[in-house]
């Protein structure tokens, strides 16, 4: 009976431990779906009331690169007129990027071009080694870089870019 008892302790501690883990696993799960409400919330909060379509970008990409854990990157739209990408907001090291000449691109130029051709969202490693970077000319260094389609009613209006200094972050 005590090595029963014995026994039936220790699958008792063994219950108890996978249970703690599973709940630290769900409660960390929780935070993370938490922090993506809040985003979320934010950028709803902006749409609403921001004055202008430059200040809602801006204030949505400040709310939404910290999702992918970086404060850089930029949201590009199509220029109806030219029919080229154009930078409306930008951001670097968390801070707003304005009055900066930025390079436009063609709509099948670049990694942009082809998100914008494809509609999919596409992860550059590395820009050093991917054939389908095209370096813009305002001389910002960065080695990785996510590009992910705006779509409305399933056509790309633009893109939201998001990068970093660093190899693979993505």
């Amino acid at each position: 009976q005590e090595r029963d008892a014995y026994v039936l302790g220790l699958l008792a501690n063994q219950a108890a431990v996978a249970m703690l883990e599973e709940i630290r696993r769900r409660a960390g799960e929780l935070e993370r779906k938490t922090q993506q409400l809040r985003m979320l919330n934010g950028i709803g909060h902006i749409i609403g009331t921001a004055p202008t379509l430059e200040d809602m970008l801006q204030a949505a990409l400040a709310h939404g690169l910290p999702g992918v854990r970086t404060n850089e990157g930029s949201i590009m739209l199509v220029d109806q007129k030219t029919k080229v990408l154009e930078i409306k907001a930008g951001l670097v090291q968390g801070e707003i990027v304005t009055d900066k000449e930025h390079r436009q691109f063609k709509q099948d130029e670049g990694i942009v071009g082809h998100v914008y051709k494809t509609g999919q969202a596409y992860v550059c490693h590395d820009v050093e080694s991917d054939p389908l970077f095209t370096e813009s000319f305002t001389g910002r260094k960065f080695r990785s870089l996510i590009c992910v389609p705006i779509l409305v009613r399933g056509r790309p209006v633009g893109l939201i870019n998001a990068d970093s200094k660093q190899k693979a972050y993505f």
